[in-house]
Parts: structure tokens; C-alpha cells; sequence
């Protein structure tokens, strides 16, 4: 059989019995469910990139993104680590390291002043985080884990602005370049080849210092898969609209991403959301996300129950408003408690590590579900 039939046979099975693959995984006769972006990308033999935008489920590896990861590895090998938070206060990417030297400051979430005062905005990278440093001589170094100086590409992500100082990065023994964040408000992106741990230093603070959002480390394969992980702990919808639309949107354009996954509802019921707030801003995520990539697939995922009482609302109606957006708009929904059930089931069932998060087994049993639209377009 050809790669074509293959893929053919795969469509037909998934129309034909759609129950086989979740009863919430959504097909509309508009077409828009497939990941058909994805499915060329593999017709075509080129690398395919992910980005999982989310909260804690998406930040801390093992309930969503490191399971993932490890299952494209095995199907069709990962190339890279992807992009990986400057801000410490995020975890590190899966197969990347990151150390500092000096004091940085760690910035997360629009409107919480942390970091010193410095944070009154919020972060301002992809996830909504950044680190500053205002001491001269600082350093912040990624690479690459277990094997050390295996990529080949690097872009950095920054923040221009009045008064911003300046900062040098090398990969490996490679020559310096230096870059000048001093200038106009606006978000940067500088992009190295070589090979070997990069290494970012700053030069010049000025007054407002240097920002840098994040790295991405690639290197390039046709045939395999990169997954950013875009995750922060605590996030909301909300807070992923409240990142300045032009940071954003520069961002994920770097990312480039051929399949965009969402996962968010935790926070949105911990915070009271209203379900109308919330899918309006998970719309607005959405079309953010197409004005970087216009052509990507949008897979959004209903997260798992949590066990928190006095809310507005309950999880399965904020996935049963994604599953909605997912029908009305053309995009692919999975609902992760068709199979970790609801929290009292998984609890039970020895999946959660405390009443908001899986473990590590519920992280696997996340895959089942969220590999199998997926699986379709491999």
C-alpha cells in the first residue's frame, strides 16, 4: 500500500467510525477537523512543527507535552527541543538545558507585578514570560540534553524597547554577535547557524535592561517534528490574549508552527470565567495564532477535571464550549476526559497527583487520547 492510499484509507476510517477515535473527537462535513495541514506536510516529506499553547497541564511535561513528544520521537522521530522559556519560572524545554549566571528577574502573567516591580506589564514572550537583567556581565546559556551541542540553529527572542541595553550571544566557538534592544517598542527575533551551546551575554544594561523572552533550538530534518512548548503554569485564556497582540503574533511567526494545540480550561474555572468570556478569548487566541500561521491546523483539547468546589462552572462545560467553537469554526476537538473520566474516576483510578493535575500514568493515558486525530494524518 502507497503512502497516498494509506492516507486515503485513514480519512475514510475516521468518517466512517468516528466513535473509534473518541466520542469527542469532531469531524464536520466542512473539513475543517482533519489536520489536513498537518497530512501534507507528510505527503510532502517536510518537517512538521508543533506548538502546545496551555497552562500547568501543557508547562509540566509529563501530563501532555513530554508523552507526546516521546510518542512522535518513536513515529516519526523529533529533531529538536524547540522553543524553550528564558524565564525560570517555566520549565525548561523537553531535551534542552538552561543556566544563568548574574541576576534576571523572572516576569509572568499580564498585570501581576512580580519580579522587583519590573512585571507591572506582565511577560512578554509566547507564553507570557520573560526574565530581565539590568547587570552587566550576565549570561544565559541553552543546550541540548542528554547530548550536548547537537543543533544547528538558533533563534532568540527579545524585547526592543527605549532604553533597552544590549547583549552578545555565541554558539559553541563561533564568532560573537551583538545586538542593540535600545529603539521603538517592538519584539525582536535574531536567528545564528552553527553548532553548540549558545551562550547570551549582556553587554550594556541601559536604563530599562535587557529583555529576552526566550531561545528556540532546532536543527532542521525533513520527516520529523519539533513541539514548542508554550505552556505556564496558572495561565488562563485570558492571559494569553492579554500578551500585546504584536509580541505574540511575531513570536509564533519565528515558531511557524503547522499544527497549533490548545489546551486550557483549568485556570478558566478556577477563576470563574464565564463560559461566553472564555470562548471569546480562546476565538481571539485562535485568531492570533492565524494571523502568524494562516494555514495551520488548530487542535483544541478539553483538559481533565479538577476537584474545586464553589465554581461558576465545571470542567466539562468549558470542553463542551471548545467542542462548540471546534464544530462552528472548522477545527479539531478531544476531550481528555473520555479517558481519565471525571476527577472522582481518575482519583480512583490512581491518575491525579493533587485535585487540579495528572500524574505521570494520567499523562499517558492523556496520549491515548490526544495522539489519535493525530495518528490519522501521520
Amino acid at each position: 500500500m502507497n503512502f497516498a492510499t494509506k492516507i486515503c484509507d485513514a480519512i475514510r476510517a475516521l468518517d466512517n467510525t468516528a466513535e473509534a477515535y473518541g466520542s469527542k473527537v469532531v469531524h464536520t462535513s466542512e473539513g475543517g477537523a482533519l489536520l489536513r495541514r498537518l497530512m501534507a506536510k507528510r505527503a510532502s516529506g517536510e518537517e512538521v512543527v508543533f506548538a502546545a499553547l496551555g497552562d500547568s497541564w501543557t508547562n509540566t511535561l509529563h501530563r501532555l507535552v513530554g508523552p507526546l513528544t516521546d510518542w512522535l520521537d518513536d513515529e516519526i522521530g523529533v529533531s529538536a527541543p524547540g522553543y524553550c522559556s528564558a524565564c525560570n519560572m517555566v520549565s525548561v524545554a523537553q531535551g534542552a538545558t538552561r543556566s544563568r549566571t548574574g541576576e534576571w528577574f523572572d516576569v509572568r502573567y499580564t498585570g501581576n507585578p512580580e519580579a522587583g516591580g519590573h512585571g507591572t506589564r506582565g511577560g512578554f514572550g509566547p507564553e507570557g514570560a520573560h526574565a530581565v537583567t539590568f547587570e552587566a556581565g550576565a549570561t544565559m546559556s541553552f543546550d541540548t540534553y542528554p547530548v550536548a551541542g547537537q543543533m544547528s540553529k538558533w533563534r532568540i527572542q527579545y524585547l526592543v524597547q527605549p532604553g533597552g541595553g544590549s547583549f552578545s550571544y555565541q554558539i559553541g566557538a563561533g564568532q560573537s554577535f551583538q545586538v542593540d534592544t535600545d529603539g521603538a517598542e517592538t519584539y525582536g527575533v535574531t536567528e545564528i547557524i552553527g553548532s553548540g551551546a549558545m551562550v547570551l551575554t549582556c553587554d550594556v544594561t541601559g536604563v530599562a535592561g535587557v529583555t529576552i523572552a526566550g531561545v528556540e533550538i532546532l536543527m532542521p530534518q525533513a520527516g520529523k517534528a519539533v513541539v514548542n512548548k508554550i505552556g505556564n503554569g496558572g495561565a488562563d485564556a485570558r492571559r494569553f490574549v492579554d500578551i500585546p497582540e504584536d509580541f505574540f503574533v511575531a513570536a509564533m511567526q519565528s515558531i511557524a508552527p503547522d499544527v497549533v494545540v490548545i489546551c486550557l480550561g483549568v485556570n478558566d474555572k478556577s477563576y470563574n470565567t464565564g463560559l461566553s468570556a472564555f470562548r471569546d478569548n480562546i476565538a481571539e487566541m485562535i485568531r492570533r495564532v492565524r494571523l502568524a500561521a494562516p494555514n495551520c491546523d488548530i487542535l483544541l483539547v478539553g483538559p481533565g477535571d479538577s476537584y474545586q468546589l464553589g465554581r461558576a462552572h465545571e470542567i466539562p462545560e468549558y470542553n463542551a464550549t471548545l467542542a462548540e467553537l471546534a464544530v462552528s469554526d472548522g477545527h479539531t476537538f478531544v476531550d481528555l476526559m473520555d479517558g481519565l473520566g471525571t476527577y472522582t474516576q481518575a482519583n480512583a483510578n490512581n491518575l491525579y497527583s493533587d485535585p487540579y493535575h495528572v500524574n505521570v500514568p494520567g499523562g499517558f493515558v492523556n496520549l491515548k487520547i490526544l495522539s489519535r486525530p493525530i495518528a490519522v494524518a501521520l
